[in-house]
């Protein structure tokens, strides 16, 4: 392993207005067909209980425009350079993945929120880091599937022995660590440095299309049959609990509805969860209880504006949805735990690019509220006159803390006093 002090900056950016082609551009749907609009229809639907509309003030300030002042980097390469996914962890340490060759050794780059960088690298196929408290945690292939842990201090890797079986779902634990569920049907909880928890074989029903986590730790499994099984153009799709401690559930009917190409869990900001169920262009969402066995309408602030991604806040006190891109353009919605607008964020424009891109930036949302956008692959010609001065890179750029979860206010109460007779009560 290198480690050492490297190049990053804090870039005051000039936000520049520039027309370059709309980068709104959906990712395609896995088995898509398009047209027919989702029959769903709720198993005993229950409503979900009513929260507070007021609850913005719990939430960060939301600024109109992100902060022209940020953290950004360029990781240099050859004309095989390619640009892997960045992330931050719960401590502001933002993480930058490249490789120069496939099947080659992939490179990390760290950079504290002091301003230090560290770099390391090992032989792996693919690396798709998930942001922890201290580190990161990704699935790693060499031969065989392994957990590798990052630790952010030390910028040193733990690798944990092979998997027998190859991963098919892999999902975040909101409370830290992962959930894995492997081709011969065993799931995993993994703790946020790679240490397992549990593994159990649950009993399901089909082939799993979700996998979702809620902020007590509860997995959810969706499964669905064949389409039309019904007989009346309908299909069933189950589901099962696993609580926090790894005890299964019983199966339980989840939907019956029109045949649907995509499924998607999102954590719910208190407990339990949201499923996304993407039918052609059209998306619907209902809602889970933490281990209850029936779904519930969602709420009218997700349904009335379906398709726009959902993402749980650092310390789960509301939610971020991102628009569609305008020239390159981010922006951040940022909503309360009973769905009120609380604001939009604005992020300013990637710089002028040589290199020609039929995709946007990607963002990301780090555990402590660090904004990261990994743009594109780059280029720029040192010499016209010398085709060999052509040097490639890996722009990214990050906000630190921007979304920072706020401190619980300190406690009014007074202090517990203990009696001589081993009672507790208020102190005097």
């Amino acid at each position: 392993m290198a480690a050492g002090r490297g190049r990053w900056f804090i870039q005051r950016a000039l936000l520049i207005s520039w027309l370059g082609a709309g980068c709104g551009i959906p990712a395609p749907e896995s088995g898509e067909t398009g047209g027919s609009s989702a029959l769903l229809r709720h198993a005993d639907a229950r409503p979900l209980p009513t929260t507070d509309t007021s609850d913005c003030g719990e939430l960060p300030p939301v600024l109109p425009e992100a902060p022209s002042e940020y953290g950004s980097t360029q990781k240099y390469g050859s004309k095989y350079l390619n640009c892997g996914p960045s992330t931050s962890d719960g401590a502001g340490t933002v993480v930058i993945s490249t490789i120069h060759y496939s099947y080659y050794m992939w490179e990390f780059d760290g950079f504290d929120s002091g301003g230090n960088h560290s770099s390391t690298g090992f032989y792996t196929d693919t690396f798709e880091p998930y942001g922890q408290a201290g580190g990161f945690l990704s699935f790693s292939l060499n031969n065989q599937y392994h957990l590798s842990y990052l630790d952010s201090r030390t910028w040193q890797f733990t690798h944990y022995p092979p998997e027998p079986h190859d991963p098919v779902k892999v999902t975040a634990d909101p409370r830290g660590g992962l959930r894995a569920l492997f081709t011969d049907g065993m799931l995993k909880a993994y703790g946020p440095t790679g240490e397992t928890l549990w593994s159990i074989s649950p009993n399901l029903s089909g082939p799993v299309q979700a996998m979702g986590v809620d902020a007590q730790g509860h997995t959810l499994l969706v499964t669905h049959g064949p389409s039309d099984e019904n007989g009346d153009g309908t299909e069933w799709v189950q589901a099962l609990w696993v609580d926090a401690a790894g005890q299964p559930g019983t199966p339980f009917l989840a939907q019956v509805q029109a045949p649907v190409y995509a499924y998607e869990l999102v954590p719910q900001a208190g407990q339990g969860l949201f499923l996304g169920i993407k039918n052609g262009a059209t998306k619907t969402w209902t809602a889970f209880a933490p281990l209850e066995t029936h779904s519930s309408p969602a709420p009218a602030w997700l349904s009335g504006d379906a398709e726009r991604p959902l993402i749980r806040l650092p310390g789960g006190k509301g939610y971020l949805r991102w628009g569609t891109p305008i020239a390159c353009q981010h922006e951040a919605e940022i909503l309360s735990a009973s769905g009120t607008s609380c604001g939009k964020t604005r992020f300013p424009a990637p710089p002028p690019h040589n290199s020609w891109q039929s995709t946007c930036g990607s963002m990301s949302v780090g555990p402590d509220g660090t904004i990261v956008e990994t743009l594109p692959r780059d280029y720029y010609v040192a010499d016209p006159e010398d085709s060999s001065s052509v040097y490639y890179f890996c722009p990214v750029r990050w906000w630190p803390a921007l979304f920072k979860p706020l401190a619980p206010p300190p406690s009014s109460a007074p202090p517990a006093c203990e009696t001589a007779g081993g009672e507790r009560s208020a102190c005097r």
